[in-house]
């Protein structure tokens, strides 16, 4: 119950509220002696932290509990775990580790368009690649792939975060129409969870989109 809690929390990107999620797990694998379920309180304890000040010591309790929990699930959930591992290192500058590791969870478990998080492991490497100054025609790939996915999933919240972040690649080559156009429909198809991170980002976005059309 509590893994499925910090699982749910980590999807919404609610740190605060995972904080005591995790805390419990590992009292509790101290208490009745379960190693992996420590790794895994560890694992979320470390990508609460993995932010502002406090991102490094994060990032080295995720890279310390990663390979116990995805060894000991037969690399199954590795899209899963390895997605917020390497947002992690993306955002303590280490984008060619980032990008391996989102390369490694593409081509491992289930393959590269199944499993838990497949969409946001494909938005992943679009952002990396287009960071790493890739042509812009191979950033933007992965980010269709991952809208893609997560639509065939129905997975809407990861649809909506594909494409805010596809979106944002238009902004950027001059494509506010085509971006405002992809972005206002899904961002349009929620009914609440407005105060959650993506929703926010997403109206943000949208917002500046419509104010170009003032300019």
């Amino acid at each position: 119950m509590l893994n499925e809690l910090a699982v749910g929390f980590t999807v919404a990107r609610d740190r605060n509220r995972c904080v005591a999620v995790a805390q419990g797990m590992a009292a509790i694998a101290e208490k009745f002696d379960l190693p992996i379920f420590g790794w895994f309180g560890r694992y979320f304890m470390g990508w609460a932290k993995a932010q502002g000040p406090t991102l490094l010591d994060g990032l080295a309790m995720m890279e310390e509990a990663f390979p116990f929990i995805v060894s000991g699930h037969g690399n199954a959930p590795i899209k899963f775990y390895g997605s917020h591992l390497a947002a992690a290192r993306f955002e303590a500058g280490r984008v060619t580790d980032a990008l391996a590791l989102v390369d490694h969870a593409l081509s491992t478990g289930e393959g590269p368009t199944r499993g838990l998080y497949a969409s946001e492991i494909h938005r992943l490497q679009g952002l990396f690649l287009g960071n790493l100054r890739f042509p812009a025609e191979e950033a933007e790939r992965p980010l269709c792939t991952a809208l893609e996915i997560a639509d065939a999933q129905g997975a809407f919240l990861l649809k909506l975060r594909a494409a805010t972040s596809l979106a944002r690649l238009w902004r950027e080559q001059g494509k506010r129409d085509e971006a405002r156009d992809l972005l206002a429909p899904v961002y349009g198809w929620f009914t609440e969870g407005f105060d959650t991170l993506d929703l926010k980002e997403a109206k943000l976005l949208l917002e500046e989109l419509h104010a170009g059309d003032d300019d």
